[in-house]
């Protein structure tokens, strides 16, 4: 099973994203959730999610600096942002930093979510793959 963290500081929209769809089905579980960027930082050490759901703003540390610490880290598995409709200038700039996707929260769909899932696990495989030819797996 892959790990997913969710870093958001919106309890309702953690619980959301977490019971929207069954995880196990699509290989994933929900390992952590966190409830802003410092936080979500500290549990991807713990935890080694392969892919994490991070909201743009939050306290002690937004979702920008969250992505990317991540990336300054060497963090190489997916990061999904999570976005009011207001937000998508910050969205762009996250991606630039190496985030995947985004989702608009409180209106995403359950096929939105497993379009991601299938999405990522491309990517996730095929960096598996990449590292397994450098022999570095």
């Amino acid at each position: 099973m892959r790990k997913v963290l969710i870093v958001d500081d919106e309890l309702l929209a953690r619980r959301m994203l977490k019971e929207s769809i069954v995880w196990e089905e699509y290989g994933y579980t929900v390992c952590a959730e966190a409830g802003n960027g410092k936080e979500g930082l500290e549990k991807t050490k713990i935890f080694a999610p392969d892919l994490i759901f991070v909201d743009i703003k939050m306290p002690l540390m937004d979702g920008l600096e969250l992505v990317k610490k991540l990336k300054e880290q060497g963090f190489s598995g997916e990061i999904v942002m999570l976005t009011c409709y207001e937000e998508f200038s910050y969205v762009r700039e996250a991606m630039r930093y190496g985030a995947m996707d985004y989702l608009v929260k409180h209106t995403f769909e359950e096929k939105d979510l497993t379009d991601l899932l299938l999405r990522a696990e491309e990517s996730v495989r095929w960096e598996e793959t990449r590292l397994e030819s450098m022999n570095l797996l």
